[in-house]
């Protein structure tokens, strides 16, 4: 059996789904599989992830239905082979030492149940743009709430802990931050301030006003935890953050929205990126 599975649904990503194949095939750890999940795509993205099937660590399951990414993310745990479970999305790249530095994690902290990471934020075009992370916070409901450092696809954790404890499957974009406040009582979480990812931050305004309103509903159930005026200023805040979407929606200035959800890094460590870039996309034999 495989040490990790690394799982990646995938919806309508033809354009992008090849690199983010060829990143997880371009891993200094060699021992995982790779459990690609069609979401019912409309394009070629299929295709493209056939073309991988010759490396006997990849599997596609395709059964033509749109179930959502909650229900995709419960069925990879169910399927998965390995020990540890690795979340990938179809639009970003790993970072070649990525698998490597989260088991190492894990296995040197037998306590920990996930890790997650830093990454690095890329464009439509795969340029580099900066940096996104923060440090594991208190295990408190009010600071989960108030900004959540753990950047989904960076997570990989124990398989075990991932079929105890699924997924939401009515959320469409929140899935994640409900998962980490249901399970925090009895989980343990590790962040490496290391960038194992190259996360592709589109602007997709439908998405992010989707996610408001989710995030409103999770607010509503954690209201006997949290403060009243912790409630109604984060209540208020997610208003603030969605209110210029809208009013930015026929506009350019949405990328400059954008660009505040991530940091400028040094030229030394943009030098230090576009090294790891260039290794997690170089020539493989499926190219």
């Amino acid at each position: 059996m495989p040490t990790i599975t690394i799982g990646l649904p995938f919806y309508n990503q033809a354009a992008f789904l090849s690199a983010a194949i060829r990143s997880v095939v371009n891993q200094s750890f060699r021992d995982w599989e790779l459990l690609l999940i069609d979401d019912g795509s409309t394009d070629d993205s299929v295709a493209v992830a056939c073309h991988w099937l010759t490396d006997p660590r990849i599997r596609l399951l395709c059964d033509k239905k749109r179930l959502g990414l909650s229900s995709r993310l419960n069925q990879i745990a169910r399927l998965a082979k390995g020990r540890f479970l690795a979340r990938m999305d179809a639009d970003d790249l790993m970072a070649p030492n990525r698998l490597q530095s989260q088991l190492n994690y894990l296995l040197k902290n037998p306590e920990t149940d996930l890790t997650a990471s830093f990454a690095y934020i890329i464009d439509r075009q795969t340029r580099i743009r900066g940096l996104r992370g923060l440090p594991v916070p208190p295990p408190r409901y009010d600071k989960l709430l108030a900004h959540c450092p753990i950047i989904h696809p960076t997570v990989m954790g124990k398989t075990d802990w991932f079929r105890l404890h699924p997924y939401n499957p009515v959320l469409q974009r929140t899935e994640d931050l409900e998962l980490w406040l249901r399970t925090l009582p009895e989980t343990t979480i590790g962040i490496l301030d290391e960038p194992l990812l190259f996360y592709r931050d589109l602007p997709r305004k439908h998405h992010y006003i989707t996610a408001m309103r989710e995030y409103r509903d999770i607010l509503r159930q954690y209201r006997p935890v949290i403060s009243l005026i912790a409630y109604r200023f984060y209540w208020s805040v997610s208003y603030l953050k969605q209110g210029p979407l809208f009013a930015l929606r026929q506009s350019k200035l949405t990328s400059r929205f954008f660009r505040n959800r991530y940091r400028p890094m040094s030229q030394a460590y943009q030098l230090h990126a576009e090294a790891q870039l260039y290794l997690a996309q170089k020539s493989t034999y499926a190219d």
